[in-house]
């Protein structure tokens, strides 16, 4: 089932850095050395039929 944003990430605020984050080893791995953070946000979503179908929390 394919779906589209409605609305771009709100609320965005990082919960994880350094090294508390578990998939630290593998984002080095795959994408380089940054300094990279687990962050969470929300946004509303939709499907193609039923637009702004509900809201979802990223984390």
């Amino acid at each position: 089932m394919k779906f589209e944003l409605v609305t771009s990430i709100a609320d965005a605020e990082v919960i994880a850095a350094g090294p508390g984050m578990r998939v630290r080893l593998y984002l080095r791995k795959a994408y380089g050395d940054a300094r990279w953070r687990k962050m969470k946000g929300t946004l509303l979503f939709g499907y193609r039929t039923a637009p702004a179908h509900g809201r979802v929390t990223l984390v």
